[in-house]
This record gives C-alpha cells, structure tokens and sequence, in this order.
C-alpha cells in the first residue's frame, strides 16, 4: 500500500 495518503484523500474526494 504506498502512497495511501495520496489514494485516500482521493478516494474520500470521489466519495463526497
């Protein structure tokens, strides 16, 4: 899992 700050802001951005 690298970068899975990156990822995850983005997934929560697409969430919202």
């Amino acid at each position: 899992m690298k970068m899975s700050s990156n990822e995850t802001i983005k997934r929560q951005g697409c969430l919202r």
